[in-house]
């Protein structure tokens, strides 16, 4: 999948709209689950779709959160912005992780969840002016 753009630092990006629509083209064609349909079958139908649906919404709040931080003009308004409002990263890192523990594929689609945060806060801290932790 191409990318959607290049971050500051030369970085490909992708917004997280294209992200899911890429997961959700993968899951559907991937010959890597022996049985693409028992995913849902086997689970609690409502449970997961919840989990999807929580994930979507998070999706949408932190795609709102980035136009909203690339729009402004200032680092000091950059940072308000984020002090203010970026919660929602942390509600879909943890919308990820609840899909992935109740996820029998979560081995197939942890590297992507796990990619996706690392770019969204690899632009974020861009944004932001924030220093990556040595840790």
């Amino acid at each position: 999948m191409s990318p959607d753009g290049v971050l500051r630092g030369g970085h490909k990006g992708w917004f997280m709209s294209s992200a899911f629509e890429a997961i959700r083209r993968y899951t559907e064609t991937s010959d890597q689950l022996t049985d693409p349909t028992a995913i849902r079958s086997n689970r609690s139908r409502s449970h997961t779709e919840a989990l999807i649906y929580q994930i979507e919404a998070s999706a949408a709040s932190v795609e709102d959160l980035m136009q909203r931080l690339r729009r402004a003009p200032t680092l000091e308004d950059r940072r308000k912005i984020l002090e203010t409002d970026g919660k929602v990263v942390g509600m879909l890192d943890r919308a990820f992780e609840q899909q992935l523990a109740a996820d029998d594929a979560a081995e197939i689609h942890r590297p992507f969840a796990d990619r996706v945060m690392q770019n969204l806060l690899g632009e974020i801290g861009e944004l932001c002016g924030v220093e990556k932790s040595s840790h």
